[in-house]
């Protein structure tokens, strides 16, 4: 069999979590053009978090939560090379890790290392996307809070991530500003978009599939003993191989079978006082985000 040239990407999906980036990453990969990684979640650029810069995390649950973020940089640049098909004209990953606070050097050993790299930043609104990435924790075990404990807590873990101009800006300090795309979660999937993130990627615009139509790790449907346990075999040494020998169809089938498939839950009650705390620790970096961006972002609650 013939081994396949390797080459470093020129595409990489820096977040934020939970903003579909698993939905974006299959959609890529089912363009001839684009190569995707098979394991979505490289996270080559870090290594672990920093857990006392200016946002020290608050508890011994963030810690244990986010201290599980192992990267990959001690592999070097030649392990990562090996990830990708140099056949393709993209080659890309998916690592909504390269997006928060607790990585600082991100995005200079990105700037080193792929400068040529073009980016692409997902966003929602900053208070649904903290109300998604809690109850994803609470769903995987690993947060035992409250609701309006756990995310009223200002420069907790949950708003962190929301903070898109904070987490922007480094990217924006070391790449050229025609180099990175910000989509909404809303708008993925559809033909305006795809062609939209295709063309800003220089291959066919025009490509559709019926993939566009599909829903990966929806936050609303993770539950049960299935899910938990597909998520917790993510975090492990055992997936990579696994992943990287699963056609992504049948990664699909997966997906969908260790997914509560029944009606989505409601999202967390948060009291008032609680949704007003979180609203007041993400309203200044908001605005800061409209201003880098352009953009009004007018459905969001800050």
């Amino acid at each position: 069999m013939k081994r396949r040239r390797e080459a470093l990407p020129n595409l990489i999906v820096i977040g934020a979590a939970r903003c579909g980036t698993t939905s974006l990453h299959n959609y890529l990969s089912q363009h001839p053009e684009i190569w995707m990684s098979a394991n979505k979640e490289l996270r080559f650029f870090v290594d672990r978090p920093s857990l006392d810069g200016k946002r020290p995390l608050r508890s011994e649950v963030d810690r244990a939560t986010i201290g599980g973020m192992v990267g990959r940089w001690s592999r070097g640049p030649e392990w990562y090379r090996s990830q990708f098909d140099a056949s393709f004209p993209v080659r890309g990953e998916s690592s909504p890790q390269y997006s928060v606070p607790w990585f600082p050097e991100v995005a200079e050993r990105m700037a080193r290392v792929v400068p040529d790299a073009k980016l692409i930043y997902l966003v929602r609104d900053p208070v649904e996307r903290a109300i998604s990435n809690y109850r994803g924790s609470v769903a995987a075990g690993f947060e035992p809070r409250a609701a309006n404990e756990a995310l009223s807590a200002a420069g907790g873990r949950y708003a962190a991530p929301s903070r898109y101009a904070e987490c922007l800006e480094p990217f924006l300090a070391r790449f050229p500003v025609d180099r990175i795309l910000i989509l909404e979660t809303e708008e993925l999937g559809g033909p305006a978009t795809m062609a939209r993130v295709f063309g800003f990627l220089g291959v066919d615009e025009s490509f559709r599939s019926p993939w566009f139509e599909r829903r990966w790790n929806p936050a609303s449907l993770q539950r049960g003993v299935g899910w938990r346990a597909l998520h917790l075999l993510r975090r492990t040494p055992a997936w990579e191989p696994i992943v990287s020998r699963t056609p992504a169809r049948a990664r699909w089938i997966v997906e969908r079978l260790t997914h509560s498939l029944g009606a989505p839950e409601p999202g967390p009650e948060l009291s008032p006082e609680a949704r007003a705390s979180l609203q007041d620790d993400l309203r200044d970096d908001a605005a800061r985000f409209r201003e880098l961006t352009g953009r009004a972002f007018s459905s969001w609650q800050v």
